[in-house]
């Protein structure tokens, strides 16, 4: 008797020890705990971004590997607090497939874009706050 109460003490202290000791780990591609660092993955006919802004002022200027001229953009935005950010989708011609402002709050637009091939994505922010992700891929035809 003696030792189930011991064994059920014991097992009670190592529970409260680990719920009390808990950290959440936020994984290293994670943008949610990094602030103004891009998080960028690119494959054929695929292309995902996402950052979590703060009071981000710059230029960022990435390669697309598309070979269809049938894709959708998906840009999304959270938390905007300030300040404005630039998209452009531009094509191997330099053509701008597809340009969007972002001056709102909680922005959801899904597009399509088939006049060109997508080569290079763009974003230009300016003082921006706010969480931003962007995800291009090949569209069903």
């Amino acid at each position: 008797m003696k030792r189930i109460l011991l064994s059920i003490i014991f097992i009670l202290i190592l529970l409260l020890l680990n719920i009390s000791c808990r950290v959440d780990i936020i994984e290293p591609n994670n943008p949610a705990g990094n602030k103004n660092i891009p998080v960028k993955e690119g494959k054929e006919n695929y292309f995902n971004l996402a950052i979590n802004a703060d009071r981000l002022s710059t230029e960022m200027n990435f390669d697309a590997n598309f070979s269809s001229e049938n894709n959708s953009v998906s840009l999304k935005v959270n938390d905007r607090q300030s300040g404005t950010c630039t998209l452009r989708v531009i094509s191997s011609e330099n053509k701008t497939l597809y340009s969007a402002i972002i001056e709102i709050n909680d922005l959801d637009i899904r597009q399509r874009i088939n006049q060109g091939i997508p080569s290079k994505i763009r974003l230009i922010c300016d003082n921006f706050t706010g969480k931003i992700k962007i995800v291009i891929n090949k569209s069903p035809i």
